[in-house]
């Protein structure tokens, strides 16, 4: 952003896992972030709500050593391809039910999301899923670090996924961003009863909430 010209501090909008990105962020580099604007964001203590996976007791892995275990289902799933007969991109993602892109653009998202997606354990997002030493340490730091206190905006979805998910209910849910936005000066919640996708699904409430909540920070009434 810099070498752009692009100078902060910068309002992070993360959504979903980056969340703990955004709150890494705001605790090492505070000068450099205005607030969070989060689109259903993980926050640190969401680990609390996952039994079997309490931030203290989970095993890091090699990355390599996972990468090499899941071989076969890289050949399978991701090369052959086999994740097209059980994947549809349309079910999972809002943007392709709604009407605000073009047929063009939904089958340049769906080509996206097949050749990214598919990229099996050598994705990105693969890749962060696997608790290496390295990433098992930074998410300790956030777990015992102070929430940032920079303002914060959380747009919570009713997801119904997350009653499939070790959180149990929607009220874990909602308790553990009420939670880390208790420890917040200047924290508020948008309740949306929509999908995870909030962005997505309800485009026209976010950029509302979005615009009203940026016009309030200090910086932007100066």
């Amino acid at each position: 952003l810099m070498s752009l010209g692009i100078e902060g501090p910068y309002i992070l909008v993360p959504h979903s896992a980056s969340g703990l990105e955004a709150v890494y962020w705001a605790g090492k580099y505070p000068d450099e972030v205005e607030a969070i604007i989060g689109l259903d964001p993980a926050v640190p203590k969401q680990y609390d709500c996952m039994p079997g996976t309490h931030i203290t007791e989970m095993e890091p892995q090699d990355a390599e050593e996972a990468v090499e275990a899941m071989k076969m289902n890289d050949l399978l799933q991701y090369r052959i391809g086999l994740i097209r007969l059980t994947m549809d991109p349309d079910s999972l993602l809002a943007a392709l039910r709604s009407d605000a892109l073009a047929e063009e653009e939904k089958e340049q998202y769906r080509a996206l999301f097949y050749t990214k997606f598919c990229e099996g354990s050598g994705s990105t997002m693969m890749r962060e899923t696997i608790c290496t030493e390295h990433s098992l340490q930074v998410l300790l730091e956030l777990y015992n670090s102070p929430a940032p206190d920079v303002p914060s905006l959380f747009f919570v979805s009713s997801d119904e996924a997350m009653l499939a998910r070790p959180y149990g209910s929607l009220s874990a849910w909602y308790k553990i961003h009420e939670d880390y936005l208790a420890h917040v000066t200047d924290g508020k919640i948008v309740y949306m009863d929509c999908g995870h996708y909030i962005h997505a699904e309800e485009p026209e409430t976010v950029s509302a909430e979005m615009t009203a909540f940026i016009e309030s920070l200090p910086r932007r009434k100066e």
